[in-house]
């Protein structure tokens, strides 16, 4: 008699103890990367030194910092960060400079190391990648070529990386904003490997006095989550699962994404990428359409951040094309026939990417272009040997 009620406690203990694992198991809903706080939210005073390093590159050898080119100053700033708070700083790169000659700015932001465990030792059912942002450089952006930032994730372990974020156009927004979630397939990333952060701020500068800039970042955040409860990780019925899924909410088992922002098409409020939401696009399909943007300025493709005399231009070098990099030549005229008024820009365009050109407005032609409100611009891409391909646009006047 004694012996079984011995089991039968025996029994009721490891029932208790599995509940116990159990709870303690589904309470570990998500893990944060990177782990230390300092590094994730720049929560300097509570937790110390985030531990991020910088460096800055130019692509020209005339480039004497800031003569020549614009000198950066890169600096942990200790309050001030998304959200307020005295402890809460942040990531800030602030440009200065004279005059410059044309060139490439990158700045690299690179996080400490840190080890990857997923979630509490095992493989996530979801990731998710978060951001703040804000950008005060207005005038700065207004004579650049193109800026953008991109997020990587480096595989120290392996010596791989994985884009998070691939160039994404940067525009003014004096305020911290948060970029929309990204999500990262779990299997893309190896459970007991070391990782690290790199955010890329890079800049194309034209010849020209440069005004300064600040670019700021906080809250870099990699969320491993556990799948909710009744999801069947596929809330849509799409047949993706919702860890891999770029829109869990809405059917789309094409996984179609026009602009490889990480959003799909179904769910995506700016398809094409062009800054106008679909709403107020003509064509939300086309990056090339100008639209309007909400603040009433020039949008879309002409950015809403230049001066009355600029015409805005994105050119796209196909993934098929037959060179790396496509010859690119572009140029304003007043009507399909008529005198040129713009300068004349030539550049390369990398295989598969888009870039920002921006024309100036001749002083004789300025106030007649200003009158109609468009200038028709010439576009050629060359993608390989074959003949250039000649594209004519009309495109408004920005007055941001």
């Amino acid at each position: 008699m004694k012996g079984r009620n011995l089991r039968a406690a025996i029994a009721a203990l490891m029932i208790g103890v599995t509940g116990l694992v159990m709870a303690g198991s589904a309470s570990a809903a998500t893990s944060l990367y990177h782990p230390d706080k300092a590094s994730r939210t720049f929560d300097f005073l509570s937790d110390g030194d985030p531990g991020w390093t910088a460096s800055t590159d130019y692509d020209q050898v005339l480039c004497i910092p800031p003569v020549t080119c614009p000198s950066v100053q890169n600096e942990n700033v200790l309050s001030g960060g998304a959200g307020g708070g005295t402890n809460n700083g942040y990531l800030r790169s602030e440009y200065f400079g004279l005059t410059s000659v044309a060139t490439t700015t990158t700045v690299t932001r690179t996080s400490p190391t840190f080890a990857y465990s997923g979630l509490d030792g095992a493989q996530p059912d979801s990731l998710s990648y978060t951001l703040e942002r804000r950008v005060e450089a207005q005038q700065l952006l207004a004579l650049l070529d193109s800026a953008s930032y991109s997020v990587a994730l480096d595989d120290v372990t392996s010596g791989t990386s994985l884009a998070i974020v691939d160039q994404a156009p940067i525009t003014n927004q004096p305020d911290w904003t948060a970029i929309p979630a990204v999500t990262v397939n779990p299997s893309q990333l190896t459970l007991g490997h070391s990782y690290r952060f790199r955010i890329v701020t890079k800049l194309s500068i034209p010849v020209g006095v440069i005004p300064n800039g600040s670019f700021d970042y906080d809250d870099n955040v990699l969320t491993a989550s556990a799948a909710d409860s009744g999801d069947g990780a596929d809330t849509d019925n799409d047949g993706i699962d919702n860890a891999s899924d770029n829109c869990p909410s809405v059917s789309n088992a094409d996984q179609a994404d026009l602009d490889n922002d990480h959003i799909g098409d179904a769910c995506d409020e700016d398809i094409d990428g062009d800054g106008v939401p679909n709403g107020s696009d003509p064509d939300p399909r086309d990056p090339d359409v100008p639209g309007v943007s909400p603040s009433g300025a020039g949008g879309g493709t002409q950015g809403a951040f230049a001066g009355g005399d600029k015409v805005r231009v994105k050119v796209r070098c196909p993934r098929n094309a037959t060179a790396a990099k496509c010859k690119v030549k572009v140029v304003g005229r007043s009507a399909r026939k008529g005198p040129r008024v713009t300068n004349v820009v030539r550049t390369k365009v990398k295989r598969g990417k888009r870039k920002l050109i921006t024309l100036t407005v001749a002083q004789p032609f300025l106030s007649q272009a200003q009158s109609t409100g468009r200038v028709m611009v010439v576009r050629k891409v060359r993608k390989g040997p074959q003949k250039p391909k000649k594209r004519l646009l009309s495109r408004p006047l920005v007055n941001g």
